[in-house]
């Protein structure tokens, strides 16, 4: 639905992801919503094409954030860049006094949460975190259910994503795979980076406060490196208590066969009188939750996805009052970031798996070479990794409680009032250090 003038917004970053945001400005300019008017490319000869099309739609093309925010002739910026530049960005455009639709995660630490979170005080300007789950009508409608008791007390939250990345993945950017970049915290791996909305799906489900997350009190934390080449985890485990009483159980890795039942992320919630899944991209209604006695309940939702689209789009109501509701506000990615960092502490350090339990295999590549040729990348696949996953959510244990064999015991840590990263992690040491 149109507003009586379109929102105008800034775009930081184009490549990559960026990509989705400019798809989706596409469609909300033509919907009446929302308007780029300008864009931030620090390197706009390497999208030369894409600047000019934008150029020749009206959108100024900036090379510099603050010659940009200076210029102004928005109402909004949206930030799609890496993790450890989400806390200066977000603040300069805050102290500028424009709103923030920041890409997830807010921010790789607790401190760089904090930080934005005093500044959007000082300015009262609203900023939303682009975790695109929190804006699927399944989600918002299940948690709501469950609050409501459908299932019972929720007690378990079981997260499982199984996802395969290439080589060709980690060297895409510099920061990919890294712990630090520039002494700057990074933290990128399925914790914190691509699989990080179904971590906050999990903390959502488990809340008892309609429309947050739970607040985490104690997290045990296991990370893992099946691949050798990089300082982030690819695979990890997690545990969190939140202050509702539920436990959330995350299982990820980005080394699994492509095929694989956790492809489609998935969710088991477990209650005292019964049980439901959710998975992402299932948009079908009505949910249907399984109670003890074998009846179930159905769950009603309008069966929109989760998109950056609908991320956008309610960000711009709600700078027109058309809209009360933040998806995802900062509030919610402290708690995150307490849950990210705690199992980061809790872990001490990203353990390298033996090469023993690893398949190390040479596949083609995304890309081509003039001519057609394919070249090829390196990949890694952990052994037994989707049976590992299965058994141990099923039992509610770590790996290393479970029995797996390149696992290491780690210890939990209170998070109730954590407030600074790291006190214990320390960065994986590289081949080449």
């Amino acid at each position: 639905m149109a507003v009586s003038k379109p929102v105008k917004a800034c775009l930081v970053g184009i490549g990559g992801y960026g990509r989705t945001y400019l798809r989706a400005f596409d469609e909300l300019r033509e919907d009446g919503l929302a308007e780029l008017t300008a864009i931030v490319v620090r390197n706009p000869a390497k999208y030369r094409e894409q600047v000019q099309q934008l150029k020749d739609q009206g959108v100024r093309c900036f090379q510099r954030y603050d010659e940009a925010l200076s210029d102004g002739g928005f109402d909004f910026v949206a930030l799609c860049v890496p993790l450890q530049l989400h806390r200066a960005m977000t603040i300069d455009a805050l102290e500028a006094g424009f709103p923030v639709l920041c890409e997830k995660s807010a921010a790789p630490t607790v401190q760089d949460v904090r930080a934005m979170m005093e500044a959007q005080d000082r300015t009262k300007l609203p900023v939303d975190i682009a975790y695109n789950m929190q804006n699927s009508s399944s989600l918002r409608a299940l948690q709501k259910a469950l609050i409501g008791g459908c299932i019972g007390q929720v007690r378990d939250i079981v997260v499982r994503g199984a996802w395969h990345r290439t080589d060709q993945y980690y060297q895409r950017s510099r920061w990919a795979g890294r712990a630090k970049v520039n002494d700057a915290w990074t933290l990128d791996g399925p914790v914190n980076n691509p699989l990080a909305h179904y971590l906050f799906a999990g903390l959502f489900l488990g809340s008892s406060s309609e429309g947050h997350v739970g607040g985490p009190q104690q997290v045990r934390g296991e990370l893992y490196r099946a691949r050798p080449t990089i300082e982030g985890e690819d695979t990890a485990c997690i545990e969190a208590t939140l202050d509702s009483g539920a436990t959330v159980y995350y299982y990820v890795t980005l080394v699994a066969p492509s095929d694989n039942p956790y492809r489609q992320v998935t969710i088991d919630i477990l209650g005292d009188d019964g049980s439901v899944t959710w998975k992402a991209g299932a948009n079908e209604s009505p949910i249907l939750a399984t109670l003890a006695d074998g009846s179930s309940v159905e769950i009603e939702h309008e069966e929109h996805p989760g998109s950056t689209k609908r991320a956008v789009a309610n960000f711009a109501r709600y700078l027109v009052d058309e809209s009360d509701v933040l998806y995802s506000p900062l509030c919610d990615s402290l708690r995150f970031a307490r849950v990210s960092n705690g199992a980061f502490d809790s872990a001490r350090q990203v353990q390298q798996i033996p090469a023993d339990y690893v398949d190390e295999q040479e596949v083609p590549s995304n890309k081509s070479r003039p001519g057609g040729d394919k070249p090829t990348t390196k990949a890694y696949y952990l052994n037994d990794i989707i049976d590992m996953m299965k058994m141990a959510g099923d039992r509610g244990l770590l790996w290393s409680d479970a029995g797996v064999p390149w696992a290491a015991q780690t210890e939990p840590l209170f998070v109730g009032d954590y407030d600074h990263f790291p006190q214990a992690f320390k960065p994986a040491k590289l081949p080449w250090d």
